[in-house]
């Protein structure tokens, strides 16, 4: 019995990862139509475009065909596409369900320039509809996109910078100087003095306020992350509560040295 529900396991943990790789490495559902319609929308090919859009979301909008077809010709009116690249997407399937949700990000260069193109799709049952897409300017190359630069800042910004580096090299020390120590339980101080809670993050590029999230731990203290790539840098602290403890109360729980005895002659 023991071989039999091994095999079984085995069985279902190869057809799930299969359907894993499947979903993330497959091409989405909506990308060759989205393709397709930038690609003529950029040539001005208005023959063979096919809108695939929900028309009843556009008619309560008071959106129809030719007023969105004006609209989609003018947002892309960059030239021939030179590159159409996907750099981020998502993808949603409702339990018991076969309506399956996707957000699509794509990079697209043209002759003359470029967007950002940010598509919400549905298919169900093979149908499939875009019901939702905008996009924006963009440079050619991403990483000009929100850069990190200094000037421009509030005090804010330079505050919780300062704090994102010396807050990393103060668990650092605090840890080393735990390891060293005699206090009791010094590697349980040292581990958890490289350890942060809560979390303040601020967006660089953003003259927008704090972000706080009281229940989070946080290795060193600090986090720089700017994902996808046209995004902001996103800073964020927390704060060292085991180290600031360890110089606090750690170093009180030394055991005593005794003191030497005499002796005899």
């Amino acid at each position: 019995m023991r071989s039999i529900a091994a095999v079984l396991a085995s069985a279902f943990a190869l057809a799930f990862s299969a359907d894993l790789h499947a979903q993330f490495t497959s091409p989405p559902r909506a990308d060759s139509t989205v393709r397709q319609l930038i690609t003529r929308l950029a040539q001005r090919d208005t023959t063979s475009i096919l809108l695939q859009f929900d028309q009843a979301s556009l008619a309560a909008h008071g959106i129809n065909r030719d007023s969105l077809l004006r609209l989609l010709l003018q947002g892309f009116d960059i030239g021939t596409v030179r590159k159409a690249e996907l750099i981020d997407r998502t993808e949603f399937h409702p339990f018991n369900a076969t309506r399956v949700e996707e957000q699509l990000a794509y990079h697209v260069v043209g002759e003359r320039d470029s967007r950002l193109v940010f598509v919400h799709a549905t298919s169900d049952s093979g149908r499939l509809l875009i019901t939702g897409i905008r996009w924006q300017q963009a440079p050619r190359d991403l990483r000009q996109i929100n850069a990190f630069k200094f000037t421009g800042k509030s005090w804010l910004h330079y505050v919780i910078l300062t704090l994102a580096i010396l807050i990393p090299l103060f668990s650092i020390v605090t840890a080393i100087a735990a390891a060293r120590s005699r206090a009791r339980f010094k590697w349980v101080w040292a581990v958890a003095s490289l350890i942060s809670i809560g979390k303040i993050a601020i967006a660089w590029s953003e003259a927008s306020g704090v972000r706080f999230t009281p229940i989070n731990l946080q290795l060193l203290g600090a986090g720089y992350v700017k994902y996808p790539l046209y995004a902001p840098w996103v800073i964020s602290i927390g704060l060292p509560a085991f180290a600031l403890a360890f110089w606090i109360f750690g170093r009180r729980q030394a055991p005593k040295t005794p003191d030497p005895q005499p002796v005899a002659a």
